[in-house]
């Protein structure tokens, strides 16, 4: 394995690391009882939207981590005909629901963190994407990163 792939290996590693310890801080830093619309909306939405890329990306070797599996399709099929990052919507959705139920400044501070992550790691993803699907600058001159439309 040449030095730059462990470097690339190394470093979506770290980003996913963040992730699941800001997830893990979301979890834990503050009351966890859905009780209003918000909280509803929120979650049920992060939900739905995670399994819907994740369904939509189940045949092209779905990885964690930014780094593609070789075997790997360029999908546009389901959230993605939408947004580009539909999975990292989802967490950021599951967060916020997190923070409606109540909003600690742990709570805060951790959401604020996973948001820089997920938009350094889909920068990192993208550089992958684009080296290896000729179609992914085109596709990302149409769709949205994380909202629809807008970013």
């Amino acid at each position: 394995m040449a030095a730059r792939s462990k470097v690339e290996l190394q470093t979506g590693a770290g980003y996913v690391i963040v992730q699941f310890v800001s997830l893990g801080v979301l979890l834990v830093a503050g009351t966890i009882a859905i009780t209003d619309l918000p909280d509803i909306l929120l979650l049920s939405g992060g939900l739905l939207l995670g399994i819907w890329a994740f369904l939509a990306l189940r045949r092209s070797h779905f990885r964690i981590t930014p780094t593609l599996d070789p075997r790997a399709h360029f999908v546009t099929s389901g959230p993605y005909k939408f947004i580009r990052h539909p999975m990292y919507a989802s967490l950021l959705l599951l967060g916020l629901g997190c923070l409606a139920m109540e909003a600690t400044p742990l709570r805060m501070l951790a959401w604020i963190i996973l948001l820089v992550d997920l938009l350094l790691k889909l920068e990192f993803e993208e550089d992958f994407l684009l080296t290896r699907f000729a179609g992914y600058r085109a596709y990302t001159r149409k769709v949205k990163r994380l909202i629809p439309f807008i970013y």
